[in-house]
């Protein structure tokens, strides 16, 4: 049986510090592993050489300054690949690999990754654009690849599209190799993601801690990914603030995080929410993100709507619960993502998908 050619087109690949190439990779690695389908990339990283070859996939960084030169015969060598799986809309390379399997009549799926969210789309403008920009485009498309149902509802699409919901796919068993230990200790320990930039917001969450520690006389610590917002040192002077520089990864295996709590309405996925779960954290995650439902379906956190009051109800709900029960209801999350969101599941699902096309395109 001859080998399928897939052609991955990826604004990012393989960047650790980015857990959706990382998932990318995932799934173009356990495609050649599993499948033994062929899978190039093209993508666009200053670090990394113009051709190169990791874990079996093909990767072809692309010089942004040839690319006007060339733009003909710019991919050219990938004319027999038999299916084109493009990630985001919205970017250089995502644009060039539509217009690329566009003209060629070669099938392809788009991965969105958050780029036809309503929000993006709210005034005429921004509509013209999308609809001169990108509806010809999509409609040609064979599928559009959301990430999560509510990614789906909340999209802007063309009426004839294809919508297929599979979400992104973790090695899970490369990443948790230890067993996490109940926090007995009398300090809070809070892990903060995805600070947005509303000020109200912030202020609000500010203000229910704040609130939170006095009416319950708590010992609480903060720490923020990447960076901590404006004022937080002085608002919060009976609280300990702490930065964590290193993002998603070893933080985890260092601390022993009570819950996390997670906001931000445009994340199309949420990998900060499996991130956190996997390591069997609890969470309060914001009701406009994504996963949201599925944490509540799951019984591992709570949802908080951006208003003081709700922040304030939630907070008081998780620090005046057993940390048995936040434990359990850590370890519900780490089974749910284990399940759900492993790559082996999820690039069945993509091969699947992939066959289909193929049978159709016959």
């Amino acid at each position: 049986m001859q080998k399928l050619k897939v052609l991955f087109f990826a604004p990012n690949y393989a960047n650790k510090f980015n857990l959706v190439s990382v998932c990318i990779q995932n799934q173009a690695e356990f495609l050649i592993k599993r499948y033994n389908f062929q899978v190039s990339v093209i993508t666009i990283c200053h670090k990394l050489p113009e051709k190169s070859i990791l874990n079996e996939v093909s990767i072809y960084n692309i010089n942004v300054n040839l690319i006007r030169e060339n733009k003909k015969t710019l991919f050219s060598e990938f004319l027999n690949f038999d299916i084109i799986q493009i990630f985001s809309v919205s970017n250089l390379i995502s644009s060039l690999g539509i217009n690329f399997a566009y003209h060629n009549k070669i099938p392809y799926i788009i991965s969105p990754h958050g780029d036809l969210d309503k929000i993006k789309f709210k005034n005429w403008s921004q509509r013209i654009c999308y609809h001169f920009k990108y509806k010809i485009r999509l409609n040609s498309a064979k599928a559009i690849q959301f990430c999560t149902e509510a990614e789906f509802i909340n999209a802007y699409l063309p009426l004839r599209i294809q919508p297929v919901v599979i979400p992104l796919g973790f090695e899970f068993e490369t990443l948790i190799n230890y067993n996490r230990i109940e926090n007995s200790s009398s300090i809070f320990q809070i892990l903060i993601f995805r600070f947005q930039n509303d000020e109200v917001f912030q202020l609000n969450l500010q203000n229910a801690l704040v609130k939170i520690c006095l009416e319950n006389n708590l010992n609480i610590e903060l720490y923020f990914i990447n960076e901590i917002p404006n004022n937080y040192q002085n608002t919060l002077k009976s609280i300990k603030v702490n930065k964590i520089k290193n993002r998603f990864f070893n933080f985890f295996n260092d601390h022993e995080f009570n819950f996390a709590i997670i906001g931000g309405e445009n994340d199309h996925f949420g990998v900060q929410i499996v991130k956190t779960l996997e390591n069997k954290i609890p969470i309060l995650i914001d009701s406009k993100m994504k996963l949201s439902e599925w944490v509540i379906k799951k019984e591992c956190g709570y949802i908080f709507e951006q208003n003081q009051e709700s922040i304030e109800n939630n907070l008081k709900i998780v620090v005046n619960q057993n940390k048995k029960e936040l434990s359990e209801m850590g370890f519900n999350g780490y089974l749910a993502v284990k399940k759900l969101f492993s790559v082996k599941i999820v690039s069945h699902l993509h091969q699947e998908l992939y066959h289909l096309i193929m049978n159709l395109n016959k």
